[in-house]
């Protein structure tokens, strides 16, 4: 054979390799993870879980209290992150509107109190119970409202509660086996340096209480409520110590913010209102709007974490806006194995969510979904570890989203 014939040969058998390469990555991009922009360096291995057949997209359905939401004006909260009416649209002692936009469109609902009471709760995703001057009149219908909310949250919602608000939640209300009585001491008015015990909450609060890991809480007013629930069934996110109305007892590390699971849903309960509060606290109840709306999703995603054989190490909630759509962090992996990022947000019309793994040594891994979704890999090394999440075809003020690492259970 002639060395013109063997160079034709060679030359052949490249462009049939170029060729079969070409059609090996145009499927992976047809039919593998659906990036539409892949690692920036070399590629990781990984896969990309999928979360099955794409949820229609529907608004997440929120009722805030208002008119009788003295002093935990939420909605008013709500209105600071995305679009929402303003204060004069709502005379005192009239009946609220029936719904505006707020946070990523999410559709919300105005109560007062005997508005709560008789509406269909299965009419909500969450609902928010802003701390209120619960009066006599309202006492004998506790008992109804209870076992409503507890069915609400049992089938999938998420209630938020503050302050007085406790009322609904405990003895004669909807969480009676949850409540912990002999730690139900109201305290008095003042200042508390409340410990911080959420790696998550405490990142969320900036460099000062991640390195200090306390916050300064103001209450104005005697009597407010701490959350009493018992701590083998509820998460405890901040304690702190006070002085109680009652003999004016001191409380050692009397619980101040928890969050329990009962059922398919979520309840999170909080001593504190954003009445007097400083920036700090402010950033926190802010940071409290986005864990309640994204509560629901971020537990089915953490059940899925779990029955894939993973253990939750850490988990970060942000959000991204149409002028700043990607948020970075960084996980420190202690041992070689399988390494898990979890991405969960509630869908949107139009949007969808990129992350970025990013390995020690520099390699890369990319997915992008409109569902919560997943990166896991299978052979991850030890060292620091960055992600990146990206909102790509955002167009609202705040989106709020959760990232979950994970690692494989020994």
């Amino acid at each position: 054979m002639g060395k013109s014939q063997t160079l034709a040969i060679d030359v052949g058998v490249a462009a049939a390799l170029g060729v079969a390469l070409l059609v090996v990555f145009l499927v992976d991009r047809i039919s593998g993870s659906g990036d539409s922009d892949g690692p920036k360096g070399p590629a990781l291995e990984h896969r990309v879980t999928t979360p099955g057949p794409a949820a229609q997209v529907k608004p997440l359905r929120l009722g805030v209290t208002w008119v009788d939401g003295q002093w935990d004006n939420m909605a008013g909260l709500l209105r600071q992150m995305g679009k929402g009416p303003k204060d004069e649209d709502f005379p005192p002692n009239e009946k609220p509107p029936p719904t505006f936009k707020s946070i990523a469109g999410f559709q919300t609902t105005l109560l007062s109190n005997l508005d709560l009471l008789k509406q269909n709760l299965n009419n909500f995703d969450v609902i928010f119970l802003a701390c209120s001057n619960v009066m006599q009149k309202d006492l004998p219908d506790i008992k109804d409202t209870g076992p409503r909310l507890r069915e609400f949250v049992e089938k999938g919602g998420t209630l938020y509660a503050s302050d007085w608000r406790i009322i609904y939640l405990a003895a004669n209300g909807a969480f009676p086996d949850y409540f912990d009585l002999p730690a139900f001491l109201p305290g008095r008015q003042g200042t508390v340096t409340a410990k911080v015990h959420d790696p998550g909450l405490r990142e969320a609060l900036g460099p000062e209480v991640a390195k200090s890991g306390t916050l300064r809480i103001t209450f104005d007013l005697n009597d407010w409520k701490p959350a009493a629930f018992k701590r083998d069934k509820a998460k405890v996110y901040m304690t702190g110590s006070y002085v109680a109305m009652k003999g004016a007892m001191e409380v050692p590390d009397g619980p101040l913010l928890v969050k329990f699971n009962h059922g398919k849903g979520t309840v999170i309960f909080t001593s504190f209102h954003n009445a007097k509060q400083s920036a700090v606290a402010q950033s926190l109840l802010k940071y409290l709007v986005f864990h309640t709306v994204t509560a629901r999703v971020e537990a089915e995603e953490r059940a899925k974490i779990v029955e894939q054989g993973f253990e939750p190490k850490s988990s970060s909630l942000v959000s991204a806006s149409a002028e700043d759509p990607s948020v970075a962090r960084k996980y420190v992996s202690q041992k070689k194995g399988k390494l898990m990022f979890n991405l969960a947000f509630n869908p949107q019309e139009g949007v969808k969510m990129k992350l970025r793994v990013k390995s020690p040594d520099g390699k890369e891994a990319v997915g992008e979904r409109a569902t919560s979704f997943g990166i896991e890999v299978p052979n991850a090394a030890v060292g620091e570890w960055e992600y990146t999440v990206t909102a790509v075809g955002l167009s609202n003020p705040n989106f709020p989203f959760t990232v979950t690492v994970s690692e494989a259970k020994e």
